[in-house]
């Protein structure tokens, strides 16, 4: 029964190159399929069509098994990890004290991929929870033919890494790594792993357990045309968003080769060749972001609001209201506090104060219907300039 459902997964997976308007080329891209409930530790081939390409022993986890099931495995009740999607996962040493110690999951792709056409390939990751070391160079290496090795270790030069290659330490999320790549044309097998040698890995200590390695979850590989996704992939800066004054905020993407122009409100060049980046404004203003993928350029823009201190913080120091919020420009202020001489301030995302009234009652009507709509910041300050209040503000039509 379980070969038969293996092999309508594959004939649907193929049929869904000429029926779907997006298709992903990974067969059983999240484990699902099953010949065999795992029972024990390396049983990934149980996972059909994936395979092991050397001799490590990567492990397969399904919530069909009493021993190796998830969310808890082996029984072991301080691990607990759903699926990112599905019913399974498998897990890889991607690091180990033994030098050079590695595992990896290798998959024959539905079909070959095609050249000069442009690929999305992601997956998703997780460190497990009992890890004593997290590591770099987690990716995706893309091949003409299945690769083998007798030894642990497999050095190819891999495609696709976490953006900037950064280390990964999450044991809570799925934490997804994703990249561009152009085809040369001949590529059919997939391999994930770390395929870098010690002395260029980067570790690092994220806890005092007795497991002195790093041993990464693995779930919902895919790899998808660009030209398959209605729409395509425009340009994405990012959600607006806020920085503390003197703090970085990250805007854009984290996918690697994305081939992105980042200007700056006046439109001057501030960074290149990167789907994102850090910024620390010192008065609220945009960001605009050019996106070349594989020809096809589009743009973005991402506003980033400055605080002089946190939202939160204010907020709760005093009982001031606002209401309605958002509103159509009219707007009632209402606070306790001594005295009744304040000023209010509106700022617009450029940094500009386009209103400003005296406060003189505890409740008091403020009517800006000359603002357009948009997002603004709210500053409620006393006549020595002293900052006690502040929040956001939307006004819709």
């Amino acid at each position: 029964m379980h070969k038969l459902l293996i092999f309508v997964h594959l004939i649907l997976g193929l049929l869904s190159l000429k029926l779907n308007a997006q298709y992903n080329l990974v067969p059983n891209s999240s484990f699902e399929i099953y010949s065999s409930c795992p029972t024990t530790s390396g049983q990934i081939m149980f996972a059909t069509p994936w395979q092991i390409p050397n001799n490590g022993t990567p492990d397969y986890f399904h919530r069909c098994s009493s021993t190796f099931g998830v969310p808890s495995y082996c029984n072991c009740s301080s691990v607990y990890q759903q699926p990112n999607l599905g019913d399974a996962y498998v897990g890889i040493w991607c690091w180990n004290y033994i030098t050079d110690t590695r595992e990896y999951i290798q998959i024959q792709l539905l079909d070959t991929l095609t050249i000069n056409d442009c690929y999305v390939i992601s997956f998703y990751t997780n460190l497990v929870n009992w890890a004593k070391i997290a590591c770099n160079n987690i990716g995706v290496y893309l091949s003409d033919t299945a690769i083998n090795s007798t030894s642990l270790l497999m050095e190819y030069p891999t495609q696709i890494k976490n953006f900037n290659n950064e280390i990964i330490t999450d044991t809570l999320d799925w934490h997804r790594i994703e990249g561009i790549y152009v085809a040369n044309g001949s590529e059919l097998f997939l391999t994930i792993g770390n395929f870098n040698n010690d002395l260029t890995t980067d570790t690092l200590t994220v806890n005092f357990s007795n497991s002195n390695a790093a041993y990464y979850f693995i779930d919902d590989v895919s790899v998808i045309s660009i030209d398959s996704i209605p729409g395509g992939m425009p340009a994405y800066a990012g959600a607006d968003t806020n920085v503390i004054v003197g703090d970085s905020v990250f805007i854009g993407q984290k996918i690697s080769n994305l081939n992105c122009n980042w200007y700056n409100a006046i439109g001057s060049l501030i960074a290149s060749g990167t789907s994102g980046i850090y910024v620390n404004p010192t008065a609220s203003t945009f960001y605009v972001v050019e996106q070349n993928l594989c020809g096809v350029i589009t743009y973005d823009t991402v506003n980033v609001t400055v605080l002089p201190t946190s939202v939160y913080e204010l907020q709760n120091e005093n009982n001031i209201r606002l209401y309605p919020n958002p509103n159509n420009g009219s707007f009632t202020i209402i606070h306790n506090l001594e005295g009744k001489n304040y000023v209010l301030e509106i700022i617009d995302l450029m940094g500009k104060i386009v209103h400003s009234e005296n406060i003189t009652a505890a409740q008091q009507e403020i009517s800006t219907q000359q603002l357009s709509k948009g997002l603004y910041l709210v500053n409620l300050k006393t006549n020595t300039d002293k900052l006690v209040h502040i929040t956001k503000m939307s006004i819709v039509r």
